[in-house]
């Protein structure tokens, strides 16, 4: 990856290829990474549980929610980047934001409680089992709200104030859903490490 990265870098600096070329190619590269999530996402909830809860069903389900919030750390990186630079734009956007959130509050997250639940009981935790559903309905709702702002100070429209409230006003939503999961984890975490043996 690092090297794909680096090429691309040493493509663009030079001006190794014409513009288009490479607008081509990341609107195709951006396609099949979309297209593959679409199909993982699929299949993430496609898959049915044993009859035993928890276990293996569990830890699958946790590395494939990180794994698909890496997948979309990287779309949102990459579509930042053409994004603005297909629209010329050199100042300050939300969608900045979206590779980190995505990337930490996501995949980084998810692979900790994989190692966590590997370790402990973590995912038989009612709160827990609260937390993993409204934690994946509020992140994605955060970044969407994120991604909307972001393009409207990109294509610099100008809303009026009911509308701009609006957006404000979901986007402050789903802060508040991410802090009732993050209380939901804070409880079942304190629950499974601090527990007497």
């Amino acid at each position: 990856m690092a090297f794909m990265m680096a090429l691309g870098i040493v493509i663009r600096t030079f001006s190794l290829m014409p513009d288009e070329w490479i607008a081509i190619f990341y609107t195709g590269l951006g396609a099949a990474l979309s297209m593959a999530g679409a199909l993982f996402g699929r299949n993430y909830f496609k898959y049915k549980p044993q009859k035993s809860t928890g276990g293996q069903w569990t830890m699958k389900k946790i590395m494939n929610t990180a794994i698909v919030y890496f997948i979309l750390s990287m779309i949102g990186g990459v579509f930042y980047r053409e994004f603005t630079k297909f629209n010329d734009f050199l100042g300050e956007t939300t969608l900045k934001a979206l590779h980190g959130h995505l990337l930490v509050l996501g995949m980084f997250l998810f692979l900790f409680l994989a190692v966590v639940c590997k370790v402990t009981d973590l995912e038989k935790e009612k709160s827990f089992q609260r937390f993993f559903l409204l934690y994946n309905i509020s992140l994605p709702f955060m970044v969407i709200m994120m991604l909307i702002r972001g393009v409207i100070q990109v294509k610099n429209i100008i809303l009026v104030r009911p509308w701009d409230s609006v957006i404000s006003g979901f986007a402050g939503i789903s802060h508040i859903l991410m802090m009732v999961s993050m209380i939901l984890l804070l409880i079942s975490l304190n629950k499974v490490l601090c527990k007497d043996k």
